[in-house]
């Protein structure tokens, strides 16, 4: 057999068992009108639900992050100073009434504003000095700030000398 023959052999053998399938198969029209009668729906009831259950938790998700993010931005706002309403109290002005009557609003305090001297400035911005200076230096820094000599070493190497004796080495 030839290539071109076993082709069309093994085509009439799947024709073959298309035909069998079909005589086989129930037809679509009596499957749909059994399942109608039944009751039953497309394979897409059973996805309502879980889409109402999905567009309710991204509600509840921006509600959320909505309403957080609102908070912390109250959180960071300072909170507004009281408002303070200061009467000017001249010398030729006579004393409020101390005694209040029924009709009038309780007296209000007068704050006065001291006047302070104006600070001197000793130190000049030339000779000021970082509380915090003494973290820059490090033990090296002197190296840093000399000049490099050839055949002057840097550091100081002592050899390491051990004393003891293990026990073991005497037995």
């Amino acid at each position: 057999m030839t290539e071109e023959q076993e082709k069309l052999k093994t085509k009439e053998l799947f024709q073959q068992l298309k035909q069998d399938d079909e005589r086989h198969a129930p037809h679509f029209a009596g499957v749909l009108e059994t399942a109608l009668s039944r009751g039953e729906t497309s394979g897409w009831g059973w996805l309502a639900p879980q889409v109402v259950m999905l567009m309710l938790i991204a509600l509840a998700g921006g509600w959320f992050v909505f309403f957080k993010r609102s908070a912390n931005e109250l959180a960071a706002r300072p909170p507004a100073p009281p408002e303070i309403k200061i009467q000017r109290v001249l010398p030729s002005d006579p004393p409020p009434p101390l005694v209040a009557s029924s009709e009038d609003k309780p007296p209000k305090f007068v704050r006065r504003r001291r006047i302070s001297p104006p600070m001197q400035m000793n130190a000049l911005i030339s000779q000021w000095r970082s509380p915090t200076e003494f973290l820059l230096k490090t033990p090296g820094e002197r190296w840093m700030k000399e000049v490099p000599r050839l055949g002057v070493p840097r550091l100081e190497i002592k050899p390491l000398v051990i004393e003891q004796k293990n026990e073991m080495e005497e037995l």
